[in-house]
């Protein structure tokens, strides 16, 4: 499980993502989804 209140500034600003956003769950919804995309590219070796 993924808590994006739980991320530092550094590790959001790394996924491409304004660390302000985890505030809505809304936008903790858009946050986990880029945070797990990044995930996903650094499985492939793509980062």
């Amino acid at each position: 499980m993924l808590v994006p209140s739980a991320l530092t500034d550094d590790a959001l600003l790394a996924c491409g993502v304004d660390p302000e956003s985890r505030e809505s769950p809304v936008e903790r919804a858009e946050v986990a989804a880029s945070v797990r995309e990044r995930l996903e590219r650094i499985a492939r070796g793509e980062v």
